[in-house]
């Protein structure tokens, strides 16, 4: 039951959840570890669609703890991307690897990420690559702290992730999902809001929310009402929605999404 347990929610295996895609639904994959699959956070962002009359259609391929090596060479993620189609493609990095210090993010990150680049588009053309800014742990990295003090506290690693991701979606012309922007937001602006579990680290029902409001403000790139809650209190869900998307439509070009996207590369059946 355990091992069953385990397995269901992806802490230990790889696993590949498709959607059902009808033949003009826009196509979106999400490729990480737990940060991306805890509370169904990829259902999430595809509920909010539907709930503006959106037809998207959001898959994922996620291992617990995964980095984006391990992912290159799993074989359900790697079908995924050569099944070729999407329209989309969510990529998350390990939790602290992009934190660390810079030359071994250069090392570590940006190679593998270079590499999962050139396959997905490879196999998917006209595809936007979306780089998935996670937040910094709640009281920094106790694993890396005590060699690169920098990251013994959420300011300091939520810095050093801001920066490696944005550098990233330079490096590789993609766009930037500013969630742990809209996560450091949440932290100043709602203090009683709790967006991380017991552990510190992985994130509640409302961190997977306010993630889930960041992708879908990055895919219309235009305001929306909450019609959608995920269950939250619904004064909750519209503040955790309205500072998702105020740090996106706010910093499009900070997020190499520029001004002229949003007339001419515009997604499909998005509500006016």
């Amino acid at each position: 039951m355990y091992k069953y347990l385990l397995f269901s929610l992806g802490l230990c295996f790889p696993f590949l959840v498709k959607a059902q895609i009808e033949n003009d639904s826009i196509r979106m994959l999400f490729i990480g570890n737990s940060y991306t699959f805890y509370n169904n956070m990829p259902v999430m962002v595809q509920s909010t669609a539907s709930s503006q009359g959106v037809k998207l259609a959001c898959s994922k391929t996620t291992v617990g703890g995964y980095t984006l090596r391990k992912h290159l060479s799993n074989e359900q993620t790697l079908q995924a991307v050569k099944q070729g189609g999407w329209n989309y493609v969510v990529i998350q990095e390990q939790s602290e690897l992009p934190s660390l210090y810079t030359e071994k993010v250069i090392a570590k990150v940006y190679s593998a990420a270079r590499s999962m680049d050139s396959l997905v588009r490879l196999y998917n053309k006209n595809v936007h690559i979306i780089w998935y800014m996670t937040w910094g742990r709640k009281d920094g990295s106790t694993k890396y702290g005590k060699s690169y003090p920098l990251v013994s506290t959420y300011a300091g690693m939520q810095q050093r992730l801001k920066t490696s991701y944005l550098e990233l979606s330079y490096l590789l012309d993609g766009w930037c999902a500013p969630v742990g922007m809209a996560w450091e937001r949440v932290r100043q602006e709602m203090p009683n809001c709790e967006l991380y579990q017991k552990d510190k680290s992985h994130p509640t029902k409302a961190g997977s929310f306010l993630a889930s409001q960041v992708f879908y403000t990055l895919l219309m790139r235009e305001s929306f009402p909450v019609k959608y809650t995920a269950g939250l209190p619904e004064k909750e869900a519209r503040e955790l929605s309205r500072i998702a998307q105020e740090t996106v439509l706010d910093n499009l070009t900070l997020l190499n999404v520029s001004s002229e996207a949003m007339t001419t590369d515009r997604p499909p059946h998005a509500s006016k």
